[in-house]
């Protein structure tokens, strides 16, 4: 689990309203209690969002250099609850870990394919490593990864 920076700045608003606030009004109590409620609830709802669900790569193991490479996910949801804000992280050679490929809102029980295309460096044999798979809250204030292989 890591924070965003909104979860941060969240946080600080936090500390400069007990600093700057005087402790006799009760309504900042009001105001604090609520920013620290919406910090809690955001950290749980990023962390179920990447359980309960499964992803697997179809890929061809050879490829000719510059060759267009089609990667296919297949994505199935086994949760009760609906999987949003998922983003897919695949490091492939040639390619940043920081180019997500989005994934589509998961209704319970849903299975859909993701399809996207790369362009091999080199020919020869790829071997794919561990791709991991980031929630986010949905007010983007925390955000979960999880390694998928």
């Amino acid at each position: 689990m890591k924070l965003t920076r909104g979860g941060w700045t969240l946080l600080g608003l936090l500390a400069l309203i007990l600093l700057m606030a005087p402790s006799s009004n009760p309504t900042i109590y009001v105001v604090i209690a609520a920013l620290i409620a919406l910090l809690i609830l955001n950290i749980p709802l990023a962390f179920m969002a990447v359980r309960g669900f499964s992803v697997r790569r179809d890929h061809p193991t050879h490829v000719r250099e510059g060759a267009d490479i089609r990667i296919r996910l297949h994505i199935a949801n086994t949760a009760r609850a609906t999987r949003m804000l998922l983003r897919f992280f695949d490091t492939l050679p040639g390619r940043s870990a920081s180019d997500p490929v989005p994934l589509p809102l998961l209704e319970s029980g849903e299975r859909r394919a993701v399809v996207y295309t790369w362009r091999a460096v080199r020919r020869g044999f790829y071997a794919f490593r561990t791709c991991r798979v980031e929630s986010s809250s949905p007010f983007g204030l925390a955000r979960f990864r999880c390694p998928r292989s």
